[in-house]
């Protein structure tokens, strides 16, 4: 049911929005539809949608290229290139491109979101069998995740 609500969603927005294709309500929608594949375990479709909704979002904050919404987005793929495609350097991309922007983000600051893409680092160094690497990143997790709390 989730995933014909977000269609129906989508096709109303589009039809609203058929003036600015490029609308950030658009580019939610794609990103929950991505998702609700993903849960229903079709991954390609999930990317598919996914990647629309990255376009969308590098596009309406081309002038703000570190934002939280395209962030979420390339933790989004990421998650599914690695649970879902076993792709981990596909996954690697996408997660560093996430950690990347959630440091700028939040300037230095320890955060939570930022040691939840530390740990996605890890394990997609982990599923490529590079435990050096996977072990440096789940220590700086740690020591994060420790000095948030």
């Amino acid at each position: 049911k989730e995933v014909s609500y977000y269609e129906r969603a989508l096709a109303i927005f589009e039809q609203v929005y058929h003036e600015t294709p490029n609308h950030l309500e658009i580019a939610r929608t794609l990103n929950n539809l991505g998702t609700a594949w993903r849960d229903l375990g079709d991954a390609r479709k999930a990317v598919s949608f996914l990647e629309r909704a990255l376009a969308i979002y590098e596009q309406a904050y081309h002038e703000t290229p570190n934002h939280p919404d395209i962030a979420s987005n390339l933790r989004n793929l990421g998650i599914i290139y690695e649970q879902n495609l076993s792709d981990y350097s596909k996954a690697l991309e996408y997660y560093q491109k996430a950690l990347t922007m959630q440091k700028a983000l939040h300037e230095g600051e320890n955060h939570a979101q930022i040691a939840q893409v530390l740990r996605d680092v890890g394990d997609a160094y982990k599923g490529l069998g590079q435990q050096e690497q996977a072990l440096e990143y789940y220590q700086k997790a740690i020591q994060m995740q420790q000095a948030l709390q």
